[in-house]
């Protein structure tokens, strides 16, 4: 079972400029956060789903690492 992390609205906004400098295509999370969070509008498979953008932000840290560039070095 994975543990949950509670994540600050800093630590939110200093995560997404991160990943927005990375690939800015990667704004599409912070849309799925609203869609399915705020307005509770979640998928069927949510499972699949979850799945999914987990390998996807997984796969995306792994190439920051391979590059040299962790997600510490990313602040304002």
């Amino acid at each position: 079972m994975r543990k949950a992390i509670n994540i600050t609205p800093q630590m939110k906004e200093k995560i997404c400029r991160c990943l927005l400098r990375h690939d800015p295509d990667i704004v599409e999370i912070d849309t799925v956060h609203i869609k399915y969070f705020y307005h509770g509008d979640y998928p069927e498979q949510v499972v699949e789903e979850f799945e999914g953008w987990h390998k996807r932000v997984e796969e995306f840290v792994k190439g920051l690492e391979e590059k040299g560039e962790p997600i510490r070095r990313c602040g304002p």
